[in-house]
């Protein structure tokens, strides 16, 4: 490219895969396996999370305090 470099602002895009990928592409196959493997992890991640919350809030601490090291996730 020549000439001076242009800048422009950033911008967010929000769309779906649905919205860009053809009904046939593999990406959509590939969606609905991972779908199907967090929803059955859902249960798992429930109690991973309720358990990192109560520990939080047992000792006083949160995700941003980064001088809590006893945190059962670190």
């Amino acid at each position: 490219m020549r000439g001076d470099e242009e800048r422009h602002a950033g911008f967010i895009v929000m769309t779906t895969l649905e919205d860009v990928a053809p009904d046939d592409h593999p990406l959509r196959t590939i969606h609905a396996m991972v779908h199907a493997a967090l929803a059955q992890m859902n249960p798992e991640l429930d109690a991973l999370y309720a358990a990192a919350d109560a520990h939080e809030a047992e000792v006083g601490c949160g995700l941003t305090n980064l001088n809590c090291h006893d945190a059962p996730f670190l």
